[in-house]
């Protein structure tokens, strides 16, 4: 009677292990898919538009309060400058020089230069 000869674990694997990690990752593969399209869908249909929506808003809230508003303060301010502060600052530019000239001349007297 020949010796009896192990089984070797070629079948096993060509008729369990192959097909079953045929199977699963099949599934993985589908389930990766299904992911995938939800997410993209998700993205096109609904974070899109409503991004969309609030760079629209943000545009307009910018365009149409915050330059004007920017742009009447900055009249304002203009305005501030060149009809109170340059006069101011010139009037009391010409007094010190004044002053500062009277100072000056009297000194040169009492000097003698």
């Amino acid at each position: 009677m020949p010796p009896r000869r192990k089984p070797s674990g070629a079948s096993f694997n060509a008729f369990v292990i192959s097909p079953v990690y045929g199977c699963v990752s099949w599934f993985c593969g589908l389930l990766w898919w299904c992911v995938c399209s939800i997410g993209r869908a998700v993205k096109d249909y609904i974070l899109l538009p409503i991004y969309g929506c609030i760079s629209a808003i943000a545009t307009a809230v910018r365009d149409y309060i915050l330059v004007p508003i920017y742009e009447g303060l900055s009249a304002v301010a203009t305005a501030i400058y060149g009809n109170v502060l340059a006069p101011i600052g010139s009037c009391i530019g010409t007094v010190l020089s004044s002053i500062g000239g009277g100072i000056w001349g009297i000194l040169r007297a009492i000097g003698g230069g």
